[in-house]
């Protein structure tokens, strides 16, 4: 009897910690990075801003595409409008063409940069 008593406390502890354990792991606590918000800031004049539009460039290039390529196209993308945030941290040598070391450059347009591809140069302000 005094076994059967202690079999039994000892399951109904087990399922009390299963049923916490999945309690808790089903409910993750958001974290900060994911947090909606205008976390971008940019900056007219002295004053920082937060940015309503916020552009991928990862989306504007290939794998054969250099970084400055997809900023360049990017940056392209969005005219005169004034306050976009370009966010490029989705860009890196697995999605884009390295230089020669394996290093992301702007190795895809001989002197390309995020503002000068191939004899165009971009005065947007964004």
């Amino acid at each position: 009897m005094k076994e059967r008593k202690r079999l039994v406390l000892n399951l109904t502890v087990l399922c009390a910690a299963s049923i916490l354990t999945a309690t808790i792991a089903a409910c993750p606590k958001q974290v900060w990075a994911q947090t909606a918000g205008q976390n971008d800031v940019w900056k007219n004049s002295t004053t920082p801003k937060g940015s309503s539009a916020f552009i991928d460039a990862s989306v504007f290039g290939t794998n054969s595409t250099g970084i400055c390529t997809y900023i360049y196209t990017a940056l392209n993308s969005v005219g005169t409008q004034p306050g976009v945030v370009i966010d490029a941290r989705g860009i890196n040598t697995g999605n884009s063409k390295p230089d020669t070391n394996g290093n992301m450059a702007c190795s895809d347009v001989t002197g390309g940069t995020p503002w000068y591809q191939g004899g165009a140069v971009l005065t947007n302000p964004a």
